[in-house]
């Protein structure tokens, strides 16, 4: 993907400065969690108390909850492995916490059509911080996957040509972690892959990545049907829990913060950050994109949608099935 214009040019120091802002940010937005940092829902019950009582190599290989998640059980075997109870916690918080501050890597120190001056980094990482942002995503093990859904559709909307070897290297670690987490950063794969046919290298390796991760998780989902595993994950699925859960995340692209009406749900607190966020984010896009920018970035938001919903638990969604597209 080529830039409409020439993106802005941004010193090391500028951009880092801009980070470690937004580093604090993330921290103060959720200083609940900061301040009482702990283990959060299965990040305990399953994957800790498995990783306990398991030897390593099970450990690292059991997909629980119906996918197979790499940073979890990683993180959750050392944590097993390497510290005390009473402290286990403090690994998977402060591996969260840098994955939830990574997305904003990409904005400030990559190069985008989306986001080529000092002004639209500042109005993507508002967007990021603070629109449709529900508390569960935060601070937990459990659902870093949706920071790193986020992370590969930003990776996405990246120009890769004339990109550093360390660069490459960087974006595809994190794809790898991203693609083995949890499947919706797998829900991208298809727009890689038309990357990868108009692009040559690196779209075609990154693409080859995130098919490669794809691979893995359809042989989990094989591996689990001949067991029994993946339809307990839907055993109360209902058709309507999809038609609401992808209804709000479809909202969230016109009124990206959290509202209430009906099942639909609305926090008047965000609504004096989000109004503008939004009002920012129309005038953004009006600016120079081709038609193509256009479709690429507006397709990842739909491949993120319909998917998300029906591979949450149950077809319910939720705040943490939300978050991506919001």
């Amino acid at each position: 993907m080529k830039p409409s214009h020439a993106p802005e040019t941004m010193s090391r120091r500028y951009a880092a400065a801009a980070l470690a802002v937004l580093l604090i940010a993330v921290v103060l937005f959720q200083s609940r969690l900061f301040l009482r940092p702990g283990f959060y829902g299965e990040e305990a019950s399953i994957y800790y108390t498995y990783a306990w009582i398991h030897h390593w190599w099970p450990t690292l290989l059991e997909p629980h909850l119906g996918y197979y998640s790499l940073l979890d059980n990683v993180v959750t075997l050392l944590e097993a492995r390497m510290a005390h109870l009473e402290s286990a916690f403090y690994l998977s918080f402060f591996v969260t916490l840098f994955f939830n501050w990574l997305p904003f890597t990409v904005i400030w120190l990559g190069v985008s059509p989306y986001w080529r001056t000092t002004t639209q980094k500042i109005i993507a990482s508002g967007i990021v911080l603070m629109v449709g942002q529900p508390d569960e995503v935060w601070m937990n093990l459990i659902d870093v996957q949706f920071h790193l859904c986020l992370l590969t559709f930003l990776i996405l909307c990246e120009t890769w040509e004339g990109r550093s070897r360390r660069c490459i290297a960087a974006y595809s670690g994190m794809l790898i972690v991203a693609g083995l987490t949890g499947v919706v950063s797998c829900l991208l794969a298809p727009l890689y892959l038309l990357r990868a046919i108009r692009e040559r290298f690196p779209a075609r390796w990154f693409a080859a990545v995130l098919c490669a991760a794809c691979a893995v998780h359809i042989a989990v989902t094989g591996w689990l049907a001949l067991h029994g595993g993946f339809a307990k994950r839907f055993d109360n699925a209902h058709p309507a829990s999809y038609v609401n859960d992808i209804t709000i995340g479809f909202l969230n692209l016109f009124v990206p913060f959290d509202f209430h009406f009906g099942p639909l749900h609305f926090n008047p607190i965000l609504l004096v950050a989000a109004v503008p966020l939004f009002a920012c984010a129309v005038w953004y896009f009006s600016k120079p994109l081709s038609l193509y920018d256009r479709l690429l970035f507006l397709g990842g938001y739909f491949l993120i949608i319909v998917p998300s919903a029906f591979t949450s638990l149950n077809g319910v969604g939720g705040g943490r099935y939300e978050y991506a597209p919001g």
